[in-house]
C-alpha cells in the first residue's frame, strides 16, 4: 500500500491544474462577454445613427414605418456584427462557411424580429407621451436593443461561432 506521502505530489498538481483551467475559461468567457459587448455597441451605434438619418431624411410618426426603418438599420449593424464577432469576439480564424452565415442569419432575423416586436410595442406606448419624431424613435429603439442583446449574444455563442472550433478561441492549457 503506498504511503500518503508518496500520494499526495501526485494529487496536488492535477488539483491546481483544474483550478487555473477552470480560472482561465471564466476569464475567457468574461473577456469575450467585455469584447462582445464592444462589437455590441458598435453595431448599436450604426444601427441607431442608420435609423436616425432615416428619421431626419424621411420624418414619420408611425409605428408600422417605424419598423421598416427599424429593419434596415438593424440590417447595417448585423453586417458589422459578423465580421468582428466571428474574427474578434469569438476568434474563429476559419474561412467562412455556408452553414455559419446560415445559423448567423436565422439568428439575425430573430433578432430582427424581436426588435421589431419590442420597437413596435414601444413606439404605440410612447407615441402619445413623446411628440418628438427623433427621440421618440430612439426612445423605442433603445427598448429593443436591451431586450434582443441577450437573446443573439445567447444564439451567437452558443449556436452560430460554437461547435469544433469552439476550443480554438478558449485555448485551454
Amino acid at each position: 500500500m503506498a504511503k500518503t506521502s508518496e500520494l499526495e505530489p501526485i494529487v496536488e498538481p492535477m488539483v491546481e491544474e483544474v483550478v487555473v483551467s477552470r480560472t482561465w475559461v471564466w476569464y475567457s468567457s468574461l473577456l469575450q462577454i467585455l469584447r462582445f459587448s464592444i462589437v455590441g455597441i458598435l453595431n448599436t451605434s450604426i444601427d441607431v445613427l442608420t435609423l436616425n438619418i432615416l428619421v431626419l431624411l424621411f420624418p414619420i410618426h408611425n409605428a408600422n414605418l417605424l419598423l421598416i426603418y427599424n429593419s434596415i438599420a438593424y440590417l447595417f449593424g448585423a453586417l458589422n456584427s459578423f465580421l468582428l464577432n466571428k474574427y474578434w469576439t469569438f476568434k474563429r480564424k476559419h474561412t467562412v462557411t455556408g452553414g455559419e452565415l446560415l445559423r448567423f442569419a436565422i439568428i439575425n432575423v430573430i433578432g430582427i424580429l424581436c426588435n421589431d416586436a419590442i420597437i413596435w410595442s414601444a413606439a404605440r406606448l410612447l407615441h402619445t407621451m413623446i411628440p418628438n419624431t427623433v427621440v421618440w424613435a430612439n426612445a423605442a429603439k433603445l427598448c429593443a436593443v436591451l431586450g434582443t442583446a441577450f437573446v443573439t449574444y445567447l444564439g451567437m455563442r452558443l449556436w452560430v461561432f460554437a461547435g469544433k472550433h469552439y476550443n480554438e478561441a478558449i485555448d485551454v492549457k
